[in-house]
């Protein structure tokens, strides 16, 4: 009813939340609004950490990186979000953040809609177990449904979930790299990639090292993701391998940027990891800003839960219930029996337990079976041509292997 009494829709703001998994996954609610409003202005604003990610998006008229959270907005970002809503003078705001619900952010109140509306849909959607409860699936599902009783959607093609825009720069820095550690063709590429914000959803250290150990034995190479918040986890990891093994390893540096983080998942044939925005970076489909490149989007995704609700964060080509990644690949979720997990561990700031019981129970031989029988099947993508520029063509393998 509210939504009905707005005459025409010319300019529109989407919020994001301050997490960068929360800037990719949201571009779903963009990619609905498109559907029904074809030629409106939809301003985008996100994490600044996030814009190499996300910047060159066709579907956003204008990004506004201003917020540098998370955990929390400080001033800065509430002044931004003040500045912005009242110099444009939007038609309506769609506000995904919940740090931002005071009225007094938005000059007219009767024009937003909060965030408060999309979460009770995830919650309640939690008691039914087939039905799908991605957050990426749930914020297109959610513009359509309260759009759909009174507007015309050119709605075509299935969405398949959101896209990552990556420049040239990111392309070529993440192939560099790995043709100086020898990667670009030879044995299956794994990424895998220890870290996440909160120790709620990173996979313990015992475990991770037990995993790293049986991939070691398996016919591939593996990419092992540098820590931020454990620092130096990836090399704890690595000196726990046995030296036959350790030669099977390649850390990543800490000073590799986030969008080249992405090219890498693309290079790789799986991704492991825990709950964390790196997750999201690497189920969604990648596209290059200046169209020279194309990605081979044909990574496999197997993520595993501790704390968080997987059906909400995690991606599964064959769980019913579950949204799959943006890949032309399977996605996999492995969830630990946790003694104490219920719908409140979505929220890992408030989280205040003394011994962390969120993995237990993993069933790490399911996974390292899983992991050997897709790296099993034989893979092969094909070269792509890339112009460098006006002068230099070169040739690199995205696609190497038989699929």
């Amino acid at each position: 009813n509210q939504l009905k009494q707005i005459e025409e829709y010319r300019k529109i703001l989407v919020i994001g939340d301050l997490n960068i998994g929360d800037a990719i996954n949201l571009q779903a609610s963009i990619s609905a609004l498109r559907d029904f409003f074809p030629d409106a202005d939809i301003d985008y604003m996100i994490n600044r950490a996030a814009v190499n990610l996300i910047e060159g998006n066709p579907e956003i008229s204008t990004l506004w990186p201003v917020f540098t959270g998370p955990p929390l907005p400080n001033k800065n970002d509430s002044r931004n979000i003040e500045r912005i809503t009242s110099k444009h003078q939007y038609d309506v705001i769609f506000n995904f953040c919940p740090f931002f619900k005071e009225y007094r952010f938005f000059p007219q109140r009767q024009k937003v809609v909060n965030y408060a509306a999309l979460v009770s849909i995830l919650m309640q959607n939690e008691k039914n177990l087939r039905r799908k409860n991605h957050i990426v699936y749930q914020a297109h599902q959610f513009i359509h449904t309260l759009f759909s009783d009174f507007m015309t959607s050119t709605k075509e093609k299935p969405f398949k979930g959101t896209t990552l825009t990556l420049s040239d720069r990111a392309i070529e820095q993440a192939w560099f790299f790995l043709k100086t550690k020898n990667l670009l063709k030879g044995d299956p590429l794994i990424f895998f990639n220890p870290d996440t914000s909160s120790p709620f959803t990173r996979i313990p250290f015992e475990l991770q090292t037990s995993l790293i150990k049986r991939l070691a034995q398996l016919p591939c190479r593996i990419l092992l993701g540098a820590g931020h918040t454990a620092k130096n986890i990836e090399l704890r990891l690595a000196n726990h391998l046995p030296p036959s093994q350790r030669n099977k390893i390649t850390p990543i540096p800490s000073s590799i940027p986030l969008d080249c983080y992405a090219v890498l998942f693309d290079f790789a044939d799986l991704v492991i990891t825990g709950d964390t925005g790196l997750l999201h970076i690497a189920g969604a489909h990648k596209v290059a800003r200046s169209k020279n490149y194309t990605f081979r989007n044909r990574t496999a995704i197997f993520s595993i839960f501790g704390a968080t609700p997987a059906r909400i964060y995690g991606y599964d080509s064959e769980l019913p219930g579950f949204f799959p990644a943006n890949q032309e690949a399977p996605s996999r979720v492995y969830s630990a029996q946790s003694p104490c997990r219920n719908i409140t561990c979505i929220n890992k700031l408030a989280k205040t337990c003394n011994t962390v019981r969120c993995f237990q129970f993993l069933d790490t031989e399911k996974i390292v079976s899983d992991i050997h029988a897709y790296l099993s099947i034989g893979r092969k993508g094909s070269p792509v041509k890339i112009e460098r520029d006006n002068h230099v063509r070169k040739t690199i393998l995205l696609g190497r292997r038989e699929r």
